[in-house]
């Protein structure tokens, strides 16, 4: 049987009720919500990536599935993302640009 008053009878959560804490965890939330917004942007317009194909630099945009009915990250060897290549994949691409 679970009893809902024992976390605070053990203080289960008093290291999470400093205002402090409270404060610097909204501020990193706030903070990742920035970047992932400005890198979901840069990524909708055709973001350039480090990678390169036969001396053609990689791109990244958004694509329609195979199935039309959703969107994927495809890899694009223009800065228009208009030419789409299978040479590359957006989790090869991800993978490689972390290990940069």
């Amino acid at each position: 049987q679970i009893d809902c008053s024992m976390c605070n009878e053990l203080q289960c959560f008093d290291k999470y009720a400093d205002d402090d804490t409270v404060v610097n965890q909204a501020a990193i939330r706030d903070e990742i919500d920035t970047n992932i917004g400005a890198w979901i942007e840069e990524v909708a317009n055709c973001k350039a990536t480090n990678e390169v194909i036969d001396g053609q630099p990689v791109y990244i945009g958004p694509i329609c599935s195979d199935y039309a009915d959703t969107f994927e990250i495809g890899a694009f060897l223009d800065e228009d993302c208009s030419i789409y290549t299978k040479l590359a994949s957006f989790g090869d691409i991800a993978i490689a640009e972390k290990a940069n």
